[in-house]
């Protein structure tokens, strides 16, 4: 394992959601980086420097589940200014349906958790103790009857408990690898972070939020991701159609 050092890994299935964190991280990586005197800019986030942190995208799906859905994901990236793009590893059985920004999984809740430890492990491979699962469980627009609220609420604190149960996982790994490795004292204190940063947010909440990041939202793709067609209806309803298709 290498020495741990700040940075961020996201998780990312070229949904909206998986992009503005993408691009949320860059920024504050990139601003961070100006603060400590290594240089302005964007086009280097995942170049750590002078104690910044470092951006990793770890994209869901393996090498040859679809080059569409793959060049969308770095296409993703690129504009973020990330220059670190993995994928899950062959034969993990990951796809963009795993649940990293549009709730459950077609696997059903094990599939989450081994998606988040694999995410784990490619994290900890690059030296990370922080992984952002950008995923976004909030009521959608209508009406919603009490049933819906409560299986909603129900999936919200699921993937919390489980984002924090993976967490005290990869902690315990991440003090084991330091202790083979001879180094007692770790960098991050043995602690390991799966932050949900957009777990309550609904549909409009979530737009609204990439609105005012600038996220570029031309790179809402529903060719490519499937999940992308809800994410442009609302982007459409609240009028930013602009942003997504130029003026005629």
């Amino acid at each position: 394992m290498k020495h741990l050092a700040s940075g961020t890994l996201v998780i990312c299935d070229g949904s909206l959601p998986s992009l503005t964190a993408l691009w949320s991280e860059a920024q504050c990586e990139a601003r961070a980086r100006a603060a400590v005197g290594g240089g302005g800019g964007q086009g280097n986030a995942s170049a750590g420097s002078d104690g910044a942190g470092r951006v990793v995208a770890w994209g869901l799906g393996n090498s040859d589940s679809g080059e569409a859905w793959h060049d969308l994901v770095r296409r993703q990236a690129q504009a973020c200014g990330v220059t670190t793009v993995e994928f899950a590893p062959v034969g993990r059985g990951f796809t963009a349906k795993s649940g990293a920004g549009d709730g459950e999984p077609n696997g059903g809740g094990l599939e989450i958790t081994r998606m988040l430890l694999s995410a784990g492990e490619s994290a900890l491979e690059h030296g990370l103790t922080r992984i952002v699962w950008p995923v976004a469980l909030g009521m959608g627009e209508g009406a919603i009857g009490p049933t819906e609220a409560e299986l909603v609420i129900n999936a919200i604190s699921g993937a919390a408990d489980r984002a924090l149960l993976c967490s005290r996982l990869l902690a315990i790994e991440t003090e084991d690898r330091a202790r083979h490795a001879g180094r007692m004292e770790l960098d991050a204190g043995g602690r390991f972070m799966i932050q949900t940063p957009y777990l309550d947010l609904g549909e409009s909440q979530l737009v609204e939020l990439a609105l005012d990041m600038d996220v570029p939202l031309g790179l809402v793709e529903a060719q490519a991701c499937a999940a992308n067609a809800r994410w442009l209806r609302v982007i459409e309803r609240l009028g930013a159609v602009t942003l997504i298709r130029p003026a005629a």
